[in-house]
């Protein structure tokens, strides 16, 4: 089971994000390659083919990093982790 995002250390959130990334561009090739390089993330995100589940998965994996990543930075300006007391 992954670690929970908000228990990444800075170095293990952006491999996550760095990986994530990387799947998305592989989906966004192959939507291309099979003709479909037009569709709307809003409009993929219904449909129900194998190729636009894998695509919803990995955006909604990206968002959650990048929300994780975006309230550090707001937190202390970096990556590290929120260390919350309590």
């Amino acid at each position: 089971m992954p670690k929970p995002l908000d228990m990444m250390t800075a170095s293990e959130i952006q491999r996550a994000y760095d990986k994530v990334s990387a799947e998305g561009s592989i989906l966004n090739r192959a939507f291309i390659d099979a003709g479909r390089g037009h569709e709307r993330p809003g409009e993929i995100r219904h449909m129900t083919d194998a190729l636009a589940v894998k695509h919803t998965a990995n955006m909604e994996k990206f968002s959650a990093i990048v929300q994780e990543m975006e309230s550090r930075k707001r937190w202390h300006g970096g990556l590290g982790r929120i260390i919350r007391k309590g």
